[in-house]
């Protein structure tokens, strides 16, 4: 197999013609998803994030977690804790550009997969110095249906964003160690903060450049050594003492031994989908497996083997190379070191697959310039192709809508009480409160102790003027979960809607900001309830309150109330 070289020797209008090929087809297999609406968190993330709305909120994106904008609290208690400026930042472009409307979000998701394609041309056309071995890998990159998730999900835009900046910054790391023009240092300087920002794996760049080394045996520059050690303590620096330490909270359960069995069981199901990508779906669960598992027989299995290969041919710098990458790739999303919500995702996928893509593109180009095997690889790749972009396209599909895609996921994961609680969420953003009822109850019937389809069907009860029913599913809510803030703050808007009860909605409120200082809705409701109460004191607080959150508020309002404060505290008035 060919050695791993930077440059090609490959005619310049053929590389040009596969490129416009992978940028058609990516746009072929994608238009049908632009159509498609926000689902899951991109409702959190993107419709209701008040941050991306306004460019004052800079350097709030910069220094604040993802989810800062949608419900406001503290990192350490937020479910979007992740610390992905650039996405946010993305956003906030997005929405100044298209306002809320998805085909524009999905767009850029798209514009994004077929960069981070072309950058995979350009990657394995250093490494192989083959442009056909590049075109074919990159064609099944930019169509594969196990895609689809970091692709169609707008707030899966990590994946394909840190991609991209990836493998930019090891192509500059590549062309700077052959060449050691400046050049490309600064392409370093400008790629790996990029990615870096993105995606916190993106960390895992250092081991690859330490496998690259490995494989290649090449020298390492200290310039570029020392300006990727530079960037990656710069951001760790500013990510945890700047920024703060942001960690996203997880329902995955058990200690690192009762998780490993998990691991090569999502490994065996990970080859499945890269060769067959067949039955794809949103949520796998965040299952234990024992080790009798047959999924991880076949995991441990097929570890063993990959390693033999890789031993076997460890002088062999593509093969090396490409099974190091899956393996390192894995391992931020293995569920070993730290729990993840699900045992395994497809968009956990989006990084690793490129490990499996590389040697395959480079088998399939040595058989097509073979004059005997080129006429039926050729046709059976061409299959392939055209099953996988059907299959995407008929993926992008499932992710129209939540209903479409918490549907298709209930039909693997059945007796799922958090699918059902997203299926009465995409009911009700529908306004179809009888679906979502029907879907809340069964969420509760499946797990009792699942507190949130509680707050939602309460919310509901209320919105039908129900507070009888509602207040009962509000207390029964909080016997479950006692420091659920929002079952306070929608106890206090019950209180709000009958006469005579504004004392108990003071206290619920005032209970939910007990649990959660940073509710910029319960300051709303109170500063509501002073001001139309005559008090302008305890007013004027919780409207800088919520102005201090991020919202703005008149500021002719705030000089009207100090004017009242003033004239009730004067003498003539004592």
């Amino acid at each position: 197999m060919t050695d791993i070289k930077p440059g090609t020797a490959e005619n310049k209008k053929n590389i040009i013609i596969y490129l416009t090929l992978i940028v058609l087809l990516g746009i072929i297999v994608y238009l049908n998803s632009l159509p498609n609406l926000f689902v899951w968190d991109d409702i959190a993330l993107i419709k209701r994030n008040f941050l991306i709305k306004d460019p004052a909120n800079l350097v709030k994106i910069f220094t604040q977690p993802m989810g800062a904008g949608f419900i406001n609290v503290p990192a350490d208690n937020n479910i979007y804790a992740f610390f992905r400026p650039l996405q946010s930042l993305s956003f906030m472009i997005d929405y100044s550009v298209w306002g809320l409307n998805p085909a524009g979000y999905h767009m850029t998701n798209l514009v994004f997969h077929i960069l981070s394609a072309i950058c995979l041309f350009w990657l394995v056309l250093l490494l192989v110095k083959d442009s056909l071995a590049a075109f074919i890998c990159s064609l099944l990159f930019v169509v594969h249906p196990a895609l689809t998730e970091a692709v169609d999900y707008v707030s899966g835009r990590a994946d394909p964003m840190g991609l991209c900046f990836i493998l930019l910054s090891l192509i500059f790391y590549i062309l700077y160690t052959e060449t050691g023009k400046n050049k490309w240092l600064a392409g370093i300087l400008c790629a790996y903060p990029l990615a870096l920002l993105s995606k916190e794996t993106s960390l895992m760049l250092i081991a690859i450049l330490g496998l690259y080394h490995f494989c290649v045996k090449k020298r390492i520059r200290p310039a570029a050594a020392c300006t990727y050690l530079c960037l990656t303590l710069g951001y760790l620096f500013f990510r945890f003492i700047v920024s703060g330490q942001y960690r996203p909270e997880n329902s995955f359960f058990g200690d690192i031994p009762a998780r490993l069995p998990g691991f090569f069981a999502a490994l065996a199901n990970y080859l499945r989908l890269i060769f067959i990508p067949a039955n794809l779906h949103m949520d796998y669960g965040n299952r234990i497996f024992p080790v009798s598992n047959p999924a991880v027989i076949t995991g441990i299995i097929i570890s063993l083997v990959l390693l033999a290969l890789l031993y076997r041919k460890h002088k062999d710098p593509v093969i090396s190379f490409s099974l190091g990458w899956f393996f390192l790739t894995l391992m931020p999303v293995s569920n070993i070191f730290y729990p993840l919500p699900f045992y395994m995702s497809e968009h956990y996928l989006y990084l690793p697959i490129i490990g499996v893509l590389i040697p395959l593109s480079v088998f399939l180009s040595r058989l097509l310039r073979n004059k005997n095997a080129r006429r039926p690889v050729f046709v059976g790749l061409a299959a392939v192709i055209v099953i996988f972009a059907s299959l995407t396209m008929r993926q992008n599909l499932v992710w129209n809508n939540g209903v479409s895609l918490f549907e298709n996921s209930l039909k693997y994961s059945p007796k799922s009480a958090k699918l059902y609680f997203l299926l009465g969420l995409s009911y009700k953003d529908k306004a179809d409160m009888a679906g979502a009822k029907t879907a809340f109850l069964k969420s509760i019937h499946l797990d009792p102790g699942y507190d949130l389809p509680y707050n939602s069907l309460a919310i509901i009860y209320m919105s039908e003027g129900n507070f009888d029913k509602s207040e009962k599913t509000f207390r029964a809510l909080l016997k479950i979960n006692p420091d659920y803030y929002l079952a306070y703050y929608n106890l206090g808007l019950i209180y709000t809607y009958q006469k005579g009860h504004e004392k108990e909605a003071i206290d619920n409120f005032d209970k939910c900001l007990e649990l959660n200082p940073h509710c910029a809705m319960a300051h709303y409701e109170l500063a509501k309830i002073y001001y139309y109460t005559a008090k302008p004191e305890k007013a004027l607080f919780h409207f800088r309150a919520i102005d201090d959150l991020g919202l703005k508020i008149d500021p002719k309002l705030f000089k009207y109330l100090e004017q009242k404060i003033s004239a009730e505290s004067s003498p003539a008035n004592n």
